[in-house]
């Protein structure tokens, strides 16, 4: 998804706003992370605009 997101913006590839960006999209229920598997899920609605499946 950070790859995706630093086409449309460089700053996104500063780790330092990774952070903040899962924050944001958790925010708005877009993401969220599940520590079952160490991972963060992704909103179908945010996969199909990016592209990602």
């Amino acid at each position: 998804m950070v790859e995706e997101l630093a086409k449309v913006d460089r700053a996104m590839r500063d780790p330092l706003l990774h952070g903040a960006l899962i924050q944001d999209f958790g925010r708005y229920a877009l993401t969220w992370v599940d520590p079952a598997i160490n991972a963060i899920r992704v909103h179908r609605l945010v996969q199909q605009l990016s592209g990602k499946r």
